[in-house]
């Protein structure tokens, strides 16, 4: 992972009032849909493939009770092979 957990919990805490509903954005291969889908959690979800049908972007939005289920939900994300989050 790229980014430190720590500064992100603690522009998370002061950011956002939990329980929030938080929006998850990640852009993923077309191949990697399903392994993405399958490790998020229950929640609305919108997509949008790209123009050369190579990528799908999802929108989760979810309602979270803290910091830390912002972050396992990157984490298990992040286990991905090839993703972006927004």
């Amino acid at each position: 992972m790229s980014w430190s957990i720590e500064g992100f919990r603690e522009k998370l805490e002061n950011e956002y009032t939990f329980p929030v509903v938080y929006i998850f954005k990640f852009i993923v291969p077309l191949d990697k849909q399903q392994e993405l889908e399958a490790v998020l959690p229950d929640g609305e979800r919108s997509y949008r493939q790209s123009k050369t049908n190579k990528y799908v972007s999802l929108t989760l939005k979810k309602r979270v009770e803290s910091s830390v289920e912002v972050i396992e939900v990157y984490k298990s994300a992040y286990e991905i092979e090839g993703i972006i989050a927004l």
